[in-house]
């Protein structure tokens, strides 16, 4: 079975947007209250909140957020059109092995964007919200930018056509 560029971005459309309603309805939920808040998982993070577990507060381990860990989701995803794909292997290697410089310029494009978005949008409720947005918008955009790679090496290695006079 081929998949074809229509159903995968609809694919990626479908997912963006179940990811931004399950989003949406996450922030809404009522955030408990923590006697302790550690900021960070590291070593020192988890021995702090183990030494006030002990001690009987509540405590909450906050990560930063980490769009890189996006690319890991997108490498999979990745060598799932590559997989689907019917092409030479070299043009799927090539394409395998672009997932991470994709992946950084569409985190990079987020990062910007979102640096944008804050200077201009008020609101915690809005702030998150676009964060969130922004990282599941970074999805599709780097499917397209797959699909347009695959454009590229087709456009690039295919022989023109004679014309038989």
């Amino acid at each position: 079975m081929t998949a074809t560029r229509r159903r995968i971005l609809q694919l990626g459309v479908g997912a963006a947007a179940g990811g931004l309603l399950g989003a949406a309805w996450w922030r809404r939920r009522r955030a408990p209250i923590y006697d302790v808040c550690v900021i960070g998982s590291g070593f020192a993070g988890t021995h702090l909140a183990l030494r006030m577990l002990e001690r009987g507060y509540s405590v909450a381990v906050l990560e930063a957020c980490n769009g890189l860990r996006m690319v890991v989701a997108f490498w999979v995803i990745g060598a799932l059109v590559v997989l689907l794909m019917d092409r030479p292997l070299w043009q799927k290697i090539v394409v395998l092995v672009s997932c991470l410089p994709i992946a950084l310029v569409c985190n990079t494009v987020r990062l910007t964007l979102t640096s944008v978005a804050f200077t201009f949008v008020r609101g915690e409720t809005w702030e998150a919200l676009f964060h969130d947005f922004g990282g599941y918008a970074m999805m599709p955009l780097a499917l397209g930018m797959v699909m347009a790679e695959f454009w590229l090496l087709r456009a690039l290695t295919t022989p023109p056509e004679r014309v038989q006079p």
